[in-house]
């Protein structure tokens, strides 16, 4: 089942008549449907047009003939390429970031195993204190038991379901780096940036996939020559392994169901493909594809002309028309059938495989096929390539519109304003034009130019043929006003209204506009909210085009891939609105966090310093693998630092500390002894007596205190227990 198995399969049988009619009438079908949707498309397209004509700058050819037929200015000043250009920009910086991926492939949480570990740890860490329990009260083999006993009831279990977990996380890491690869080698990023661009400019990008890859493989091999013993490097071709690929599709040539407001409600796709007769026999080299039936239809002669809108493109971008105007229409089809009509078509095309497979189906279910036709000949004919039957388009959205799949580019978005600050500029230069000099009036009664040219010129000579009256002037001068600044004004105004519109500012553009700021900090903040509504259309990107994408993928390689170390039950995740998105504020929050961290021992010991310094050097947009060791070298050049030097620094420097505080605090200890004994000795000399008799007056009268404060502390206290005094002196 499924497009790979088809690819390889034997040459179709040559079908009867009434398989050749049946065949027919599908194709005639099929045509009648995609020339309807062609037609339901021109307004869309003309749409398109228009706004690919305001991002090149010209008007369209009615405004252009009124404004040369009244002599006005034709001026137009082009403020649209430059906003798309920059919301291109922005979102291919944010979303394709050099040094990461905007995607991920993660296992699929699971609950029962997640609740094993819980369940096991918690009982596992109460039966370990109970054991100490039984320890610390003398029963050494009870304790022993009880945690043989968790062990294996408890711990076990727990170390299996990890041990499941890391397996998982293992196949996710692998099934990731096979995508990446798969990716790498049809051009995601490519593609994807094309998307982006027809999603600023049109208002819709489409990505296509995954599909088996039109581009031939070739790569270069080792080859030994055993007689003479040489190596020689040989380029060889495509070992004919199906791969998957995604193309950016063009949507001039896309045509889904016109009544489907979301591109996962439409039943059906035709996508067309304008061929010339070398590009049919490219399409027949490929796999699946009836070579047969492109014999038959390059006998031929193309009946289709070039589409309008390609000649209509040409003359937007100045190129003359090609002299051939006819080309194969090559039409793509993905839709569904009914088990039956899926088992006539398969019979009439001679796909044996396919008859034996659906000779036994509902004629009630419906079967999802892919077919390529081109004027009555169907060029290939299979099975949808996932059995999911997803769409294989994507949609992005620049700005979408509620009442249809096609969105909203940047030029659509500020029309009416492009219209406006082109009048206001147009207004400027007709106005500037008309009072660059002054309005002269000249009496043709009283003058005459000597060289017969009614003009002003310098030191030109005019005659007088007749005497003027009394206070008549024959030259008269009038100035018109200009109106510079008020029109500079409204170009000004509607260039703010123009970033308010677009979400685009000039911050956006790389300019900081009239009121630069002169801080880091303040400049980060003023990026972060530029990347507001960026924020949105990243967001949208990843919901709407890169989960899908990366999820096909997932189920072709889960499907077809025959490397059973990659499969398992993960999700897809998007990181374009997460991380990537805010580079230069993370990057200033994460030194703040390493800043205070390192500052207090308390938070050191509980953050990981070595991944905050990993992203932020990562936030740089620097490879922390180049820069940053790993956890292994952090451990070995700990030890060889722990080997090769001597005690800590530090803790010499405290004990240092502290043995100076401590030779401090004794001399001054032996200060106040020596002054005590002097003060002693001082005293004795005035009491006539010696040193020792002082000493032990002065015991004497402290033992006589102290027997005083212990009786009265007695009366006091027989005092509070009758209630009464019990005499003694206070």
């Amino acid at each position: 089942m499924g497009e790979p198995a088809l690819n390889m399969a034997s040459a179709p049988a040559a079908p009867g008549k009434e398989s050749l009619d049946r065949l027919r009438a599908f194709v005639s079908e099929l045509e009648e449907e995609a020339t309807r949707r062609v037609g339901q498309k021109q307004p869309l397209e003309q749409r398109w047009l228009e706004d690919l004509r305001q991002l090149h700058g010209q008007y369209e050819a009615t405004v252009q003939q009124d404004l040369k037929e009244s002599g006005k200015s034709q001026l137009f000043v082009n403020v649209t390429r430059p906003k798309t250009n920059a919301a291109a920009a922005r979102l291919n910086d944010m979303l394709f970031p050099t040094d990461d991926k905007n995607w991920a492939i993660e296992p699929t949480p699971v609950p029962e195993l997640h609740t094993i570990i819980d369940e096991g740890e918690g009982r596992a860490k109460k039966a370990a204190e109970e054991a100490n329990r039984l320890m610390a009260q003398g029963m050494p083999q009870e304790a022993e038991a009880l945690a043989e006993s968790t062990n294996d009831n408890f711990a076990s279990a727990a170390a299996e379901a990890r041990r499941r977990l890391d397996i998982a996380k293992d196949r996710s890491a692998q099934m990731s780096r096979e995508i990446e690869d798969q990716l790498r080698e049809c051009r995601y990023n490519i593609q994807a940036r094309d998307v982006i661009e027809d999603g600023c400019r049109l208002g819709t990008g489409i990505m296509k996939g995954p599909v088996l890859s039109m581009e031939p493989r070739r790569r270069w091999r080792v080859q030994r020559d055993a007689e003479t013993d040489t190596v020689s490097h040989v380029l060889q071709g495509d070992d004919g392994s199906p791969r998957p690929a995604f193309y950016r599709a063009d949507p001039w040539h896309v045509f889904p169901d016109p009544d489907a407001l979301r591109p996962e409600d439409s039943e059906s796709w035709f996508e067309r493909h304008l061929c010339k007769k070398h590009d049919l026999r490219r399409l027949a080299r490929l796999p699946g594809f009836n070579k047969d039936e492109i014999r038959e239809l390059l006998k031929s002669e193309p009946t289709e002309a070039i589409p309008t809108h390609i000649a209509d493109l040409r003359s937007i971008t100045n190129i003359q028309n090609s002299a051939e105007n006819q080309c194969f229409w090559v039409w793509e089809y993905y839709g569904a059938v009914t088990g039956d009509d899926i088992l006539k078509l398969a019979e009439a095309t001679g796909q044996t495989d396919m008859v034996r497979d659906y000779e036994d189906v509902d004629p009630l279910e419906e079967i999802h096929i892919c077919v390529w036709f081109c004027q009555g000949h169907i060029l290939k004919f299979a099975e949808h390539p996932l059995d999911s039957g997803e769409a294989l388009y994507s949609f992005f959205c620049y700005e979408k519109d509620e009442g249809s799949m096609w969105g909203l580019g940047v030029p659509r978005i500020m029309q009416n304003s492009q219209s406006a600050i082109n009048a206001a500029w147009r207004m400027l230069f007709d106005n500037a034009g008309f009072s660059a000099g002054p309005q002269i009036f000249m009496d043709t009664q009283f003058l005459e130019p000597v060289n017969g040219v009614w003009e002003v010129r310098a030191n030109k000579l005019w005659k007088i043929k007749a005497a003027s009256p009394n206070g008549h002037e024959p030259f008269k001068v009038a100035h018109i006003n200009g109106h510079h600044q008020e029109l500079m004004a409204i170009v000004e105004m509607v260039r703010r209204i123009i970033d308010d519109e677009t979400g685009i500012s000039q911050l956006a553009q790389g300019e900081q506009g009239a009121e630069p700021t002169k801080t880091a900090k303040g400049m980060a903040i003023l990026m972060n909210s530029t990347n507001v509504v960026f924020r949105r259309i990243v967001k949208s990107f990843d919901d709407d085009l890169t989960t899908p994408c990366i999820r096909r993928h997932y189920h072709w390689l889960m499907q077809f891939s025959d490397k059973e170390s990659i499969k398992g039950d993960y999700e897809v995740v998007a990181r374009g609105s997460s991380v990537l998105m805010v580079r230069e504020i993370q990057g200033q929050n994460l030194l703040s966090l390493l800043n205070m961290a390192t500052a207090n021992p308390h938070l050191e010991r509980r953050t990981r310093i070595t991944d905050a310094y990993r992203k932020a050097v990562e936030s740089l947009q620097i490879s922390a693998d180049d820069f940053v060791m790993s956890d292994d070298e952090i451990e070995q050049e700990e030890q060889r630092r722990a080997e090769n030097q001597g005690p800590d620094p530090q803790m010499a420097r405290i004990e240092a500390d502290l043995a100076i505080a401590k030779m401090e605090r004794d001399g001054r200890e032996r200060v106040a002894m020596l002054a005590h004994e002097t003060k002693m000795m001082t005293l004795a000399e005035q009491m006539n007596m010696s040193v020792e008799e002082l000493r032990a007056k002065v015991q004497l009268e402290g033992q006589r205190q102290e027997a005083n404060e212990r009786r009265l502390a007695t009366e006091v206290a027989m005092a509070e227990a009758t209630g009464k005094s019990a005499g003694g002196s206070v």
